[in-house]
């Protein structure tokens, strides 16, 4: 994955850049959760609710980037996010993509017409 390469390479990955970032900004600890935990939402100390959004958010736009609305195609994905979110997963995943690609369809066309 992205942030295994980033590890390997450079000995640390996005999730710490960007929590040392908000740490920086003295934005509120959930976010400093959710950036620094959102590959792994269960290892959070706290705010494991927003984290497993956040994971869940990852992990469908990657589903996006591949083209899949077939939420068995979501790697990466800790088995209790659905259970902490209460998401179900077809009635979660399936309609945020399809909402998604609209947006970003009009905003394509705005920005190429």
């Amino acid at each position: 994955s992205v942030h295994e390469a980033e590890r390997r390479i450079f000995d640390f990955d996005h999730t710490q850049v960007g929590c040392e970032l908000i740490r920086h900004w003295k934005l509120p600890e959930n976010l400093q959760q959710c950036v620094a935990y959102h590959h792994h939402p269960m290892q959070a100390p706290s705010h494991r609710k927003e984290v497993a959004i956040v994971h869940l958010a990852n992990a469908i736009a990657g589903l996006i980037e591949l083209g899949s609305h077939d939420v068995n195609e979501i790697s990466d994905l800790d088995a209790q996010t659905w259970e902490i979110t209460s998401f179900d997963p077809e009635s979660a995943v399936v309609p945020t993509i399809t909402v998604v690609e609209a947006q970003f369809a009009e905003v394509w066309d705005l920005l190429v017409s």
